[in-house]
This record gives structure tokens, C-alpha cells and sequence, in this order.
């Protein structure tokens, strides 16, 4: 099960829908490990038991889609209220969401690689269609939205680095390898979404 986490990490910024895809997968999984009692079961020895500041998490998370439901009822245009709600509909499945992340099990380390080989071959089609002036790139599939993948890429990028330059001791070389990459291919994508603020975070990020 922990491929598919794996898979999703690798995906996630390098095709379209990925994230949303994934969120629907790993919330139904989620679900499904909530209503199995065999896999409740290994759910529960995986985590030690459900506490309750897991539940506080839970409510946490559920309670900004919940908040923005209710403030439509006041607002002053309700549809859009209503629409804005909807838009942040996934805070309320994020609790089945880490279920399922903790019934998987994933290896860090395999995240993380699958995360930086997502980023250097976003990265190396990025400049291939630049080069070739087609009028789609960034992703394989669509050109995302300058600010949200500048974002993304930020946060994957400084993950990235924190994996190259504070390695595990029984780290192979070969993944600090990949990390190191990963982290040029973030600095890439960053100049190529022309996001200043973002590019400039990262370096200051990395010189420091």
C-alpha cells in the first residue's frame, strides 16, 4: 500500500487533477479502513490507538469547511458564500485522508525520492517545451496556475533540501543524489513561473 503513496507524491505536480485525484482515493481508502473491522484493526496497531488530540486534529481540519458553510448564512451575496464553501469542501475528508496515510504506512524516504523525480522531470519537460515554443508546459498535461505551482514548488523544494543536507545516517548516497537534483529542478520551475517572491524565498531558504 505504500506504493500508492509513493505514486501520488511522484504525480502530484507533474500531472493535472493529480492532487484532487489522489484526495478522492485516499479518502475513500480511508473510509474503506474505517468500515473493514480487519483493516480498523491494523489501522490501530499502525498508530498506537486513536487519542484524543487526533480528534482535535480531525475536528480541526473538518471545522474550516464546516465555518465556511455556516458564514454564507450572513453573507452578503449567500450564493457566492455557498460557492466559497463548496470550494473548501476538502477540509472536511482530510481526517479520512490521514487515515488512510496511516494505514499505508509509507517510507519517507520513497516519498521523498518519488517527490524529487516528480519535480526534475516537471522541470526537464518545462524547459524541453520552452525550447520548443509549445504554448503548454509546466506540467505534462496543462500549465497550472503561475502562483499555485510556485507555492507547491516552494514547499517541496525546501523539503528536498532539508533531505539532502540533513541526510539519515543509513541514507544511500544515491538519494541524496536525487534530493540535490530535485532541489535545482524546484530552483528551475521557480524562474520559469516568473513568481518573484517565491524564487527569491527559496534562495534565501537555501543560502542560509
Amino acid at each position: 500500500m505504500h506504493l500508492l503513496v509513493t505514486l501520488y507524491f511522484f504525480l502530484f505536480i507533474t500531472l493535472r487533477f493529480a492532487i484532487e485525484v489522489g484526495l478522492i482515493v485516499f479518502a475513500l481508502l480511508g473510509l474503506l479502513v474505517l468500515c473493514v473491522p480487519a483493516m480498523r484493526r491494523e489501522l490501530v496497531g499502525n498508530i498506537g490507538g486513536w487519542q484524543t488530540r487526533d480528534s482535535w486534529v480531525a475536528v480541526s481540519l473538518m471545522s474550516v469547511f464546516l465555518f465556511k458553510l455556516i458564514s454564507s448564512a450572513w453573507s452578503a451575496s449567500p450564493a457566492l458564500g455557498l460557492s466559497n464553501a463548496i470550494w473548501h469542501l476538502h477540509f472536511a475528508v482530510w481526517p479520512l485522508v490521514f487515515i488512510a496515510l496511516a494505514y499505508c504506512k509509507p517510507k519517507l524516504a520513497d516519498a521523498m525520492t518519488a517527490l524529487a523525480l516528480g519535480l526534475i522531470v516537471t522541470a526537464a519537460w518545462t524547459g524541453f517545451a520552452l525550447i520548443k515554443g509549445f504554448a503548454t508546459y509546466h506540467t505534462v498535461l496543462y500549465r497550472i496556475n503561475y502562483g499555485v505551482l510556485a507555492e507547491l514548488v516552494l514547499v517541496c523544494g525546501t523539503m528536498l533540501l532539508v533531505c539532502a543536507v540533513q541526510p539519515d545516517k543509513h541514507q544511500a548516497r544515491w538519494r541524496t543524489t536525487i534530493y540535490v537534483l530535485g532541489v535545482i529542478a524546484a530552483f528551475v520551475l521557480l524562474y520559469s513561473t516568473h513568481r518573484r517572491t517565491e524564487w527569491l524565498a527559496f534562495f534565501v531558504v537555501v543560502v542560509s
